[in-house]
C-alpha cells in the first residue's frame, strides 16, 4: 500500500473515531453515578465512547507500523489522549475533583490579594481535617503552580472568562502538554523511532493514575518531565534551563521535587557502579540542584527537615548497616573484586524484588476490591511478569545499558515513595504517585526489550494491548469521588449558609472546599467536618449537630470504611429525633437543631 492510501485511511480512521466519540457525548450529561458500578463513569456513558476508544487504539497501530515521520504518531497518540481524557469534560457539567476548585481558588486569591500573606487557623478540635489550614500551607510552602495559574488567568483576562469551562479544559490542555514531553522524554533517551513512539504509546494507554487536573501534582509532573527533556539535550544552554526548572519544581511541588533530586542521585550511582556513560547530567548539576533543595528546606519548609531529620535519627541503627553495605559494594565493584557478572546478579536481583513489591503492595489493597480493582491487579500481574522475563533477558544478554538504568531508576524512586510514605504517612501522600513512576519505568523496559533484543513487535502487542487497554477501562471507575453534581454543590452551599464555626458536621470536607469558587474568604473559617471517626459506627454514639447523606458519602464508605456502617446511619438519625432540614435529590441534611 502506497502512502497516499495510507494517509487517506489515517485520514478517514481519525474522522469514525471523533464521530464516535460526539455521538457518546451527545446529549449525554451524567446527572449521578451508581455507587456500586464497578467501572464508574463507563458503566452510564455510551457505547458509541467504546467504540471511540477502540478505533483510536487501532489507529496509533496504524501509525506505529506504516508512517515512519512522528507527525502521523503524534496525531494519532493524540487522539486516543483526547478520547481517554476528554471523556468527563463533556459528560459532567463541572470540572473532575473538589481539588480543582480549591487549587483554582488559590489563584485567584493571589490575584485578589496581590500577595502571599495567610494566617493559620485552628479550630482546637482533636480531629479536624482543615480544608483552609491545607489549603494555606500549600499557599506558603508551594506556590508556584499558584502563581502560574494567576499569571495565565490575569494574561489572558479571568474577570470576563467563563471560570468552570476554564477548569474542566485545563485539564485537557495539561494532559496534552504531559503527553508531548513524555513523548518528547522518551524519543531523547531511545532516539526519534516507533520503539520511542511504544514507549508513549504504552504510558498513555496503561498509566491510570496520571493526575491532569488544576493542581500543584499536575504541573509538578510537567515541570519534571519539561527538565529530564532538558537534561537529555547535549546544549549547554539548554541543560542550564532544565536545572532552573528543576530549582522551580520546589516552589510547585514537594514530591515532584523529591522525585528529580533522587532520579538524578540514583542515575550517578548506576552509571557509577556500571561504568557506563551518564547521559542524562552533569554531577555538578546535581550538587548545585541538591543546594537549592536544601537551603530552600531549611530557610521555608523547617517542618519538612525537621521530619526527615526525626526519621532519620529514629532509624538510624536500621539505616547504618543498609549505607555501609552500599559503601562496601561500591568500594568492591570499583576495585574490581566483584566482577560484572556480579553486578548484573545483583542488579537482576534489585530489579526482581522490586517488581515483587509493587505486586505485593497491590496485593494488600484486596480488600478493598471491586471487579476494576481486580482488574488492575491481575494487570500489574501480567506486565510484572513479562518485565521480569525481559528484564532477565536483557541482564542475560549483558544489555545493561544507560537506558535501562533509567528504567530502573523509576522503578527504585516508585519504591522509595512507598517506603516515605509508610515514614510519612499523613505527610505526603505518594501511594498513587508512586503507581504513577512505575508505570513510567515499565513502558521503558518493554520498549528497551524491543529494541534490544529484537523482539517481533506485533506479535509482541497482542497481549501488552489487551493487558494495557482493559487498564484503562479502570481509569474511572472511582470517578464518584471525582465526580460534583449540581445536587452536591447546592447541598454544600445550603450547609455553609446555616452552620457556623462552632458546630460539628459529618460529611465529606472535599465537597466543603468547593466554597471556594463561590467565596474564597469562606475557607479561612474553620469548620469541624469529619468523614473518617464514623467508621466503627453504630457502636459509636452521634457526633455531630449536623449529618450530611450523600452518593459521595456513600461512596466514599463503600471505598474506605471497614464496614457497612453508612445504611444505618440515616434510620439511627431519624430514630433519635434528627430533623431532615435540606433534601435535594442524594443530598440530604439532618440536624439535632429542632430550629433547623
Amino acid at each position: 500500500m502506497d502512502q497516499k492510501n495510507k494517509k487517506l485511511i489515517l485520514l478517514l480512521g481519525i474522522f469514525i473515531s471523533l464521530v464516535f466519540f460526539y455521538l457518546a457525548i451527545k446529549g449525554n450529561t451524567i446527572e449521578s453515578i451508581p455507587v456500586d458500578a464497578d467501572f464508574g463513569l463507563l458503566a452510564v456513558v455510551s457505547p458509541f465512547w467504546f467504540l471511540a476508544f477502540f478505533s483510536s487504539i487501532a489507529l496509533v497501530l496504524f501509525s506505529l507500523f506504516n508512517f515512519e515521520k512522528r507527525y502521523a504518531f503524534l496525531i494519532t497518540l493524540f487522539l486516543l489522549v483526547f478520547v481517554i481524557y476528554a471523556l468527563p469534560i463533556f459528560v459532567e457539567s463541572n470540572p473532575r475533583s473538589v481539588d480543582t476548585f480549591w487549587h483554582f481558588n488559590s489563584a485567584i486569591e493571589i490575584l485578589s490579594e496581590n500577595s502571599i500573606n495567610f494566617e493559620f487557623t485552628d479550630s482546637g478540635q482533636s480531629i479536624i481535617t482543615s480544608v483552609a489550614n491545607h489549603r494555606i500551607h500549600y499557599l506558603i510552602y508551594n506556590p508556584g503552580s499558584f502563581i502560574i495559574l494567576a499569571f495565565i488567568l490575569e494574561t489572558i483576562g479571568f474577570q470576563g472568562l467563563d471560570l468552570i469551562l476554564f477548569m474542566k479544559f485545563f485539564s485537557l490542555a495539561s494532559i496534552f502538554l504531559i503527553a508531548l514531553l513524555s513523548y518528547l522524554f522518551f524519543t531523547k533517551l531511545l532516539g526519534e523511532n516507533k520503539f520511542a513512539y511504544f514507549a508513549s504509546f504504552f504510558l498513555f494507554l496503561g498509566n491510570v493514575y496520571i493526575q491532569n487536573h488544576i493542581s500543584p501534582q499536575t504541573f509538578g509532573l510537567i515541570f519534571m518531565l519539561g527538565t529530564l527533556v532538558c537534561f537529555l539535550n547535549k546544549n549547554k544552554l539548554v541543560r542550564l534551563l532544565g536545572l532552573t526548572l528543576a530549582a522551580m519544581t520546589i516552589l510547585i511541588h514537594l514530591p515532584s521535587a523529591l522525585f528529580l533530586f533522587l532520579f538524578l542521585f540514583f542515575n550517578i550511582i548506576f552509571c557509577y557502579l556500571f561504568e557506563i556513560k551518564n547521559k542524562l547530567i552533569d554531577n555538578i548539576y546535581l550538587v548545585g540542584l541538591g543546594i537549592i533543595y536544601f537551603v530552600y528546606s531549611l530557610v521555608f519548609v523547617p517542618t519538612i527537615l525537621n521530619k526527615v531529620l526525626e526519621i532519620l535519627s529514629s532509624y538510624l541503627l536500621f539505616l547504618i548497616p543498609i549505607l555501609a553495605v552500599i559503601l562496601i559494594l561500591i568500594f568492591l565493584f570499583k576495585k574490581r573484586i566483584l566482577d560484572i557478572s556480579d553486578k548484573r546478579t545483583i542488579l537482576a536481583g534489585l530489579f526482581l524484588a522490586l517488581i515483587a513489591f509493587f505486586v505485593f503492595i497491590f496485593f494488600g489493597s484486596l480488600e478493598e476490591m471491586n471487579l476494576a480493582r481486580l482488574v488492575r491487579f491481575f494487570v500489574l500481574i501480567g506486565l510484572s511478569f513479562a518485565a521480569v522475563f525481559l528484564g532477565y533477558k536483557l541482564l542475560r544478554n549483558k544489555k545493561v545499558n544507560a537506558d535501562f538504568l533509567i528504567a530502573m531508576n523509576f522503578l527504585l524512586i516508585a519504591f522509595t515513595f512507598f517506603v516515605f510514605q509508610f515514614f510519612l504517612t499523613s505527610f505526603f501522600g505518594l501511594e498513587d504517585r508512586a503507581f504513577m513512576l512505575l508505570y513510567f519505568g515499565l513502558a521503558l523496559i518493554f520498549a528497551i526489550a524491543i529494541r534490544d533484543l529484537k523482539l517481533n513487535i506485533k506479535y509482541f502487542l497482542v497481549l501488552i494491548i489487551i493487558l494495557l487497554a482493559a487498564n484503562c477501562l479502570t481509569m474511572y471507575y472511582h470517578e464518584n469521588h471525582f465526580f460534583i453534581s449540581e445536587s452536591n454543590l447546592d447541598g454544600w452551599a445550603h450547609v455553609y449558609e446555616v452552620t457556623d464555626s462552632q458546630d460539628g458536621i459529618f460529611g465529606g470536607i472535599d465537597y466543603y472546599s468547593m466554597y471556594s469558587y463561590y467565596d474564597y474568604n469562606s475557607l479561612t473559617e474553620d469548620r469541624y467536618v469529619d468523614r473518617y471517626n464514623l467508621y466503627d459506627y453504630p457502636n459509636k454514639d452521634l457526633l455531630f449537630e449536623y449529618y450530611i447523606l450523600n452518593d459521595f458519602e456513600e461512596f466514599a464508605h463503600i471505598l474506605y470504611a471497614d464496614n457497612n456502617a453508612y445504611p444505618y446511619l440515616q434510620p439511627n438519625l431519624e430514630a433519635n429525633n434528627y430533623n431532615l432540614i435540606y433534601s435535594n435529590l442524594n443530598f440530604l441534611v439532618y440536624t439535632s437543631d429542632n430550629s433547623g
